[in-house]
């Protein structure tokens, strides 16, 4: 049992660090369809990764306090403070850690992300000038909330469209990444692609951007190589995604 619960946390470790080849994490997730205690083991890795981090960020910032207590009193003469060579190299060094630490590092699946991420245009309902007042339907007031990039207010419109065709899920979708609730879009655009054929080949494309935005390299990897193997209009975009992850 004890080797079984080992075998378990390997791979909910490799799981959540993208480690994970498409088949075996298929597997895992099929898994945690049914495993109710997998699914704790999950969430529990998730809380502990977590703590983790807060404690080595903790434990920096306590060093860094514990530096500081350590330099000389400073004389309230600014050019005193200046002329002191080992006063300078400390406060330089004090600086760049707390600008490391403090600082967010963008990884480069979300610096790829912010370059290449960009809304779908609206080509099933583009807002008119002048024809607004003449078309209130929630179909209508849905696109254009998404053409004013009221994302949010256009989530909850689409959402009421009571049958929702391939175009509304489509754009809901993008919605949804555009207001940055990447989990949400991505079942989305995998019913996009799954169960359509006119929107696919978009789909497929910002299902790759999803997994750029959840920093989970492998499963954007695996779905940029086949936007390049469909040879659709992003194939030269995911080419490049494809050359500076690799």
């Amino acid at each position: 049992m004890f080797n079984k619960m080992q075998e378990n946390l390997d791979i909910v470790e490799r799981y959540l660090e993208g480690n994970l080849s498409e088949q075996e994490r298929t597997a895992f997730e099929e898994r945690l369809l049914h495993d109710e205690m997998l699914r704790l083991q999950v969430d529990d890795m998730k809380v502990i990764r977590a703590g983790i981090m807060l404690a080595s960020r903790n434990a920096t910032l306590q060093s860094l306090k514990q530096l500081e207590n350590t330099l000389p009193s400073i004389e309230t003469k600014v050019i005193s403070f200046w002329s002191n060579t080992w006063l300078q190299a400390a406060a330089v060094l004090l600086i760049g850690i707390v600008a490391y630490v403090l600082w967010p590092v963008n990884s480069i699946e979300q610096k790829l992300f912010a370059t290449h991420f960009e809304v779908y245009p609206n080509v099933i309902s583009p807002t008119v000038r002048g024809g607004e007042a003449n078309d209130s339907t929630l179909r209508a007031k849905a696109f254009r909330a998404y053409d004013q990039k009221k994302y949010e207010e256009a989530i909850e419109l689409f959402l009421n469209i009571s049958e929702k065709d391939e175009g509304i899920l489509f754009y809901l979708g993008n919605c949804y990444l555009a207001n940055g609730q990447v989990e949400k879009a991505l079942p989305v655009f995998e019913k996009v692609l799954n169960e359509y054929d006119i929107f696919d080949e978009q789909a497929e494309w910002y299902l790759a951007v999803c997994f750029l935005k959840m920093e989970e390299r492998e499963r954007a990897t695996q779905a940029l190589k086949k936007v390049v193997a469909r040879n659709s209009a992003y194939k030269e975009k995911a080419q490049t995604i494809l050359d500076k992850l690799n």
